[in-house]
């Protein structure tokens, strides 16, 4: 069910942001994530300073990775919109996700866990062609 918008919406909205943020990055899995290059997040470094937080984060995956990513997300039931060359510059593809007002605590874990678990097998894929 949709809650009534309130005064306190916006304010939520921008908790929920905070929330995927802080989640996201302190994940047990994140670190290798990153330095296997699988995901980066364009403010992973500026969020916390950030006074408005947009709620469309923006998943950047190796070229042409991000339709397996959002077919991932798809396949769990989570909406999730790649975005590639030309709309974006060559190289830089991308997952955009949306976090809503709505979205409960558990739905926020939740996408972080799928997003985990698609860029966990995407690494040690990687991990395995190089050796």
């Amino acid at each position: 069910t949709r809650r009534r918008l309130t005064q306190s919406a916006p304010a939520d909205l921008q908790e929920n942001i905070r929330y995927f943020h802080k989640t996201f990055l302190s994940h047990p899995k994140w670190a290798a994530i990153k330095k296997a290059k699988i995901i980066q997040i364009p403010n992973e470094k500026s969020w916390k300073s950030e006074i408005l937080r947009s709620p469309i984060i923006p998943l950047v995956t190796p070229p042409n990775e991000s339709t397996e990513l959002a077919g991932h997300m798809h396949r769990a039931k989570f909406w999730a919109n790649p975005v590639r060359y030309p709309i974006v510059p060559k190289g830089m593809d991308r997952v955009r996700i949306s976090i809503h007002v709505d979205n409960t605590r558990e739905q926020i874990e939740d996408v972080i866990e799928v997003i985990m678990e698609w860029a966990t097998y995407r690494a040690e894929q990687t991990r395995k062609a190089r050796l």
